[in-house]
């Protein structure tokens, strides 16, 4: 049986935990999304308030937009500019926590403290919305999971 390239030890930060409040009923509902589920959709807090946005492209994926094919952008990439063309957003990813499966395809469940975002980026193409999580190399306690986390912002 193949192994989903999106399992691999290569993929950061491949699921989280959130809770949004329902606009219609009031109702607090807390949900699970993980980014190997085509077009899985995240909450994303951006100037104009909250919304859902897709998670990244996959393989194979939404073929109509020029987008990068991943769920992640490095911050270093960001800062060298290599995503510049995509005119990318700064924007917050309210999570409660995030998971990352280790080598041996374990999962590891990372708590948020209340007062910590996830930072993502969100590009815009002909009024689809696709969020990329941020990330940079591991801290020291992380390193033997993955070597790359998302990185925390304060909210």
């Amino acid at each position: 049986m193949a192994v989903s390239p999106f399992y691999s030890n290569g993929i950061m930060c491949g699921g989280m935990e959130y809770r949004y409040t329902d606009p219609v009923t009031g109702e607090v509902i807390v949900r699970k999304a993980f980014f190997p589920i085509p077009k899985v959709k995240i909450p994303v807090i951006t100037e104009e308030g909250p919304v859902f946005c897709q998670w990244g492209k996959r393989q194979g994926e939404d073929p109509e937009f020029d987008v990068p094919v991943t769920g992640w952008a490095r911050l270093l990439s960001l800062k060298e500019g290599k995503w510049n063309r995509y005119q990318p957003r700064r924007v917050k990813v309210p999570a409660l926590r995030w998971m990352e499966k280790d080598s041996q395809r374990q999962s590891h469940w990372f708590d948020l403290d209340p007062a910590q975002s996830l930072l993502g980026v969100l590009i815009e193409q002909r009024d689809e919305r696709f969020v990329y999580i941020v990330t940079r190399p591991a801290e020291t306690h992380f390193a033997e999971v993955h070597n790359r986390m998302p990185l925390l912002i304060n909210v």
